[in-house]
């Protein structure tokens, strides 16, 4: 595996590196994807970790994240958060987790209108990490709700970011230099707004070149891109807008605007992949590219879209209007089935097997509640939630959960009596460690990894049983 370093950098006694790799084929038999991959070395952590309550220990988020040490977490109670010390955050470069207690519709940080919710730029790795929070208001020129430059690559999850607004890029999230993962997060109702001679680019999300996040169970939905007067200037990628190289895996880019054209999805000079998507009822084209088309593949796009899998389909989304974007199955009471249930990547499996996280039944489904990841907080729950799965032959199932923090477990089918190996690789395709070798009978299995002595990053996991073979991706964050 060759790579090209592109920056080095030493803070507060920490080791960064960022690496570009190359598409090569790995010794486990997959393919890597053209990405940038942050590696930390050395990190310095507290002896002993602690928790810090916000606003019991703190009063303000910021002073909760000033007074925390790397490993720390800060836990932030229900309630709406604003004035200083609670809108532009920083984590100063800190591998510190700010979770909330009870979730983003009951713990809002409300920017009032005036900077933005998060600011990163100091080379925070994926141990820095926000989840649980609804970030609204926000203002930024540009970023309205969340502004991640500086080789930042953080970890945002489960956040609801909403009714931001920026001049001219990013209405909700800008990533400038930056390689963050977002997973399970909300990004609707979001404005990029220019005028004079500036164009206005990512309602929703905008990604510039240097950029390699990675985009996985997210729902992107209404956000708008304006130029003004409307139709005299650029105004483009109402809900994503790419000069980077950015991985986007069972997202939902639904109903987005742009005055311009593009409304969906806009592309420049970009390598981005969009697998297992829905992008539909976007204003305009769904999706445009200037140089060099995004890889698309098992998506359904409006309008068809060239790639492996690819349906021209309406994906029979339950209530999109009503933010429910659960796909519709007789299983759940509904006359027919999504075209998007089983249409996913082949070799990606529904974590959650019912009719509210994930309806497949041998192959991932598509958009923000099918594929790995599926299980993701959902206020709306069904009686067959807990529904069991019996799949009718060989099988290596998504692991649960995904994202997992320290342990997870690898669950699979064997249709006869076999040898079975499972086998860890890094994303270089190096083998870590071998789970499982041994014989295994017929029916289905389970096995656990501990990698709690392993840092956070991307890992994959291949199953050996006779002739079958099959390798699931998982995501580790700390």
């Amino acid at each position: 595996m060759k790579g090209e370093i592109l920056h080095v950098a030493i803070l507060n006694r920490k080791v960064y590196i960022t690496t570009r790799l190359l598409l090569r084929k790995t010794p486990a038999g997959f393919f890597i994807l053209a990405m940038a991959v942050a590696v930390f070395l050395f990190p310095a952590r507290s002896a002993r970790a602690r928790t810090i309550h916000v606003p019991a220990d703190s009063a303000t988020i910021q002073a909760g994240l000033d007074g925390a040490l790397a490993g720390d977490t800060v836990l932030v109670a229900d309630g709406v958060y604003t004035g200083e010390g609670n809108k532009n955050l920083d984590f100063l470069g800190k591998t510190v987790v700010l979770t909330s207690e009870h979730g983003p519709e009951v713990t809002i940080i409300d920017c009032q209108g005036s900077g933005r919710g998060f600011y990163f730029h100091t080379f925070e790795n994926s141990y820095a990490k926000v989840e649980g929070f609804g970030i609204i208001g926000g203002h930024g020129s540009p970023g309205g709700g969340i502004y991640l430059t500086g080789s930042s690559s953080p970890t945002i999850s489960r956040c609801i970011i909403t009714a931001n607004e920026a001049w001219p890029t990013g209405g909700g999230i800008y990533c400038g230099n930056s390689s963050p993962i977002i997973s399970n997060c909300n990004i609707s109702g979001n404005t990029a707004n220019s005028s004079d001679e500036v164009a206005a680019w990512g309602g929703g999300i905008y990604i510039s070149e240097r950029s390699n996040p990675l985009i996985v169970n997210c729902i992107i939905f209404g956000n708008r891109v304006r130029f003004f007067p409307p139709g005299d200037g650029s105004a483009l990628g109402g809900g994503v807008y790419c000069d980077g190289s950015a991985e986007f895996i069972n997202c939902n880019i639904y109903g987005n605007f742009s005055t311009s054209d593009a409304g969906g999805i806009y592309c420049q000079y970009a390598a981005s992949t969009f697998t297992n998507c829905i992008v539909w009822e976007n204003q305009g084209t769904e999706i445009e590219a200037l140089e060099g088309s995004p890889v698309v593949e098992y998506s359904a796009i409006q309008g068809d879209w060239p790639g492996e899998g690819n349906i021209d389909e309406d994906p029979r989304l339950r209530d999109p209007h009503l933010d429910n974007f659960h796909l519709m199955a007789v299983d759940c009471g509904d006359p027919f089935d999504s075209p998007c249930i089983d249409a996913g990547d082949p070799n990606i499996f529904d974590d959650s097997l019912d009719c509210w996280h994930g309806l497949g039944t041998s192959r991932s489904d598509m958009g923000a509640y099918g594929g790995a990841n599926a299980g993701w907080p959902t206020a709306v729950e069904g009686e067959n939630s807990e529904a069991e799965f019996v799949p009718k032959d060989f099988a290596l199932f998504q692991n649960y959960p995904n994202p997992f923090n320290s342990e997870t477990v690898l669950r699979f089918r064997l249709a006869g009596h076999e040898f079975v190996n499972i086998i860890i690789y890094n994303i270089l395709g190096q083998q870590l460690k071998v789970l499982v070798e041994e014989y295994r009978p017929t029916g289905k299995h389970s096995v656990a990894w501990d990698a709690s002595g392993f840092p956070s990053g991307i890992y994959f996991a291949r199953l050996e049983a006779g002739e079958h073979s099959q390798t699931v991706k998982m995501v580790l964050l700390r």
